[in-house]
């Protein structure tokens, strides 16, 4: 956020609705390409990263909402060859519905999502400092910042 007020874009993050208002409004005024992309770049930093969680083992339930779809409970999970937290997801989906003997309790469920949020915010650092180093490489050769 300081980012985009240091450029002279003020943002309203209180609402998914706000924000995505926000990043229409900005890239209507951009008069190239590469301030929409910077623009758009600087919105996606606002934005909280999705995490990883057992939900008996938050404190709020109001943690466990979607903010960009704006639902109370959500659960996100694709193929479970992809990742071992969509395994989990598989897993435990399969135990609710009685066709699954899994047994794992809160505390473990919590340590792999803990461990899963861990690699994946490693991960996300790794590639947001590359991305950030192209990124500025891109800006030096259009001359837009210089």
């Amino acid at each position: 956020r300081n980012s985009l007020h240091y450029h002279g874009v003020e943002v309203n993050i209180s609402s998914a609705q706000a924000i995505q208002s926000c990043i229409k409004a900005h890239a209507a005024k951009c008069t190239s390409e590469t301030q929409g992309l910077a623009i758009t770049t600087l919105f996606a930093r606002v934005m909280e990263n999705a995490r990883y969680f057992c939900l008996g083992t938050l404190t709020d339930p109001s943690e466990s909402c979607h903010y960009a779809l704006s639902v109370p409970l959500y659960t996100h999970f694709t193929s479970p060859i992809r990742r071992y937290a969509d395994v989990i997801v598989h897993r435990m989906l399969a135990r609710a519905l009685g066709i699954g003997d899994v047994k794992m309790d809160e505390e473990e469920v919590k340590s792999i999502a803990d461990n899963c949020n861990s690699k994946k915010l490693n991960s996300k650092r790794v590639e947001t400092l590359s991305r950030e180093f192209f990124f500025a490489i891109f800006l030096r050769v259009s001359y837009w910042f210089c």
